[in-house]
């Protein structure tokens, strides 16, 4: 993606959030107590291993690169919104983001794996834009989300 600073140089929060938007990504997260994932969509404060993560963006501080975040494209497993969540990491992280980062597997990967561009594409998101949830998959969030984590 360009940005300001050139390929992946420079690239601010906002340039990533505005590149998900204009791909469909236009609800938010955010990550609450224990690592749940919240979609500020339906309200539901998700089990973080439930919530699809499509892309994940490394955002360095401009004045001081361990000022670090990820801009992350995901959807919500229970309405099925397509959104953004913003999460610090590295020593200036919440105890919030470092768990819900903590228990997402794919952004665990996505981490490890992540080259110098800052850019990690775990999945093309399906044509069309946002679809419905399935009853199946809804079903199957509820029944987590009712037991112990």
């Amino acid at each position: 993606m360009k940005s300001r600073g050139g390929e992946t140089g420079g690239l601010t929060i906002r340039d990533a959030i505005q590149d998900y938007e204009s791909r469909g990504y236009k609800g938010q997260f955010g990550a609450r107590e224990g690592g749940r994932v919240m979609c500020f969509t339906c309200q539901t404060r998700n089990d973080p291993k439930a919530v699809e993560l499509d892309s994940l963006r490394r955002i360095e501080g401009v004045s001081d690169p361990a000022d670090m975040s990820v801009v992350a494209a995901l959807r919500c497993p229970k309405c099925g919104a397509w959104g953004t969540g913003t999460f610090m990491i590295g020593p200036m992280a919440s105890p919030e983001d470092n768990d819900a980062l903590r228990l997402m597997d794919d952004v665990r990967r996505c981490l490890q794996s992540m080259g110098a561009d800052g850019v990690c594409e775990v999945r093309a998101p399906p044509f069309g834009g946002p679809q419905p949830v399935s009853a199946e998959r809804r079903d199957h969030v509820a029944e987590l989300e009712r037991g112990p984590l």
